[in-house]
Protein backbone atom coordinates (compact mmCIF):
# COMPACT_ATOMS: atom_id res chain seq x y z
CA UNK A 1 0.00 0.00 0.00
CA UNK A 2 1.54 3.30 -1.05
CA UNK A 3 1.23 6.46 1.00
CA UNK A 4 0.99 9.96 -0.43
CA UNK A 5 4.46 11.61 -0.18
CA UNK A 6 2.95 14.68 1.49
CA UNK A 7 1.42 12.57 4.25
CA UNK A 8 4.65 10.73 4.98
CA UNK A 9 6.10 13.86 6.63
CA UNK A 10 2.99 14.47 8.79
CA UNK A 11 2.87 13.00 12.27
CA UNK A 12 -0.85 12.20 12.46
CA UNK A 13 -0.65 11.67 16.22
CA UNK A 14 -0.15 15.44 16.57
CA UNK A 15 -3.10 16.47 14.42
CA UNK A 16 -6.22 18.03 15.89
CA UNK A 17 -9.13 17.31 13.59
CA UNK A 18 -12.48 19.00 14.09
CA UNK A 19 -15.56 17.98 12.14
CA UNK A 20 -18.44 20.40 11.80
CA UNK A 21 -21.91 20.05 10.41
CA UNK A 22 -23.52 23.12 8.90
CA UNK A 23 -26.90 24.06 10.36
CA UNK A 24 -29.49 24.91 7.76
CA UNK A 25 -31.93 26.65 10.08
CA UNK A 26 -32.46 30.35 9.63
CA UNK A 27 -32.22 33.32 11.90
CA UNK A 28 -33.99 33.04 15.25
CA UNK A 29 -35.47 36.13 16.85
CA UNK A 30 -36.31 36.90 20.45
CA UNK A 31 -39.05 39.41 21.14
CA UNK A 32 -39.71 41.65 24.11
CA UNK A 33 -42.81 40.98 26.13
CA UNK A 34 -44.89 43.76 24.67
CA UNK A 35 -47.85 44.24 22.40
CA UNK A 36 -45.70 45.86 19.69
CA UNK A 37 -43.71 42.65 19.04
CA UNK A 38 -40.38 44.48 19.23
CA UNK A 39 -37.44 42.28 18.30
CA UNK A 40 -34.96 42.24 21.21
CA UNK A 41 -32.30 40.08 19.57
CA UNK A 42 -31.62 37.81 16.67
CA UNK A 43 -29.10 35.01 16.49
CA UNK A 44 -27.87 32.22 14.25
CA UNK A 45 -26.82 28.72 15.17
CA UNK A 46 -23.26 28.38 13.84
CA UNK A 47 -21.80 27.12 11.61
CA UNK A 48 -24.67 28.01 9.32
CA UNK A 49 -25.24 27.22 5.66
CA UNK A 50 -26.31 30.86 5.29
CA UNK A 51 -22.75 32.05 6.01
CA UNK A 52 -20.87 29.17 4.35
CA UNK A 53 -18.17 30.49 2.03
CA UNK A 54 -18.28 34.08 3.30
CA UNK A 55 -15.01 33.80 5.27
CA UNK A 56 -13.00 33.62 2.06
CA UNK A 57 -14.62 36.80 0.73
CA UNK A 58 -13.73 38.97 3.76
CA UNK A 59 -11.01 41.52 3.06
CA UNK A 60 -9.21 43.42 5.85
CA UNK A 61 -6.12 45.62 6.01
CA UNK A 62 -4.65 43.79 8.99
CA UNK A 63 -4.05 40.12 9.61
CA UNK A 64 -7.33 39.92 11.54
CA UNK A 65 -8.55 36.69 9.93
CA UNK A 66 -5.50 34.83 11.16
CA UNK A 67 -5.86 36.37 14.64
CA UNK A 68 -9.54 35.37 14.84
CA UNK A 69 -8.64 31.83 13.79
CA UNK A 70 -5.98 31.63 16.51
CA UNK A 71 -8.38 32.95 19.16
CA UNK A 72 -11.08 30.47 18.16
CA UNK A 73 -8.60 27.59 18.22
CA UNK A 74 -7.27 28.59 21.64
CA UNK A 75 -10.75 29.00 23.12
CA UNK A 76 -11.69 25.61 21.71
CA UNK A 77 -8.75 24.11 23.62
CA UNK A 78 -9.77 25.88 26.85
CA UNK A 79 -13.45 24.97 26.59
CA UNK A 80 -13.80 21.68 24.69
CA UNK A 81 -17.26 20.42 23.82
CA UNK A 82 -18.18 17.45 25.96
Amino acid sequence: MSVCPLLQAVDVSKLDIYVYQLHDGGEEMEQLDSEDEVIAASHWLLPSTHFHGLWESLIYDDNIKNNVTIICTQSRQLYPVL
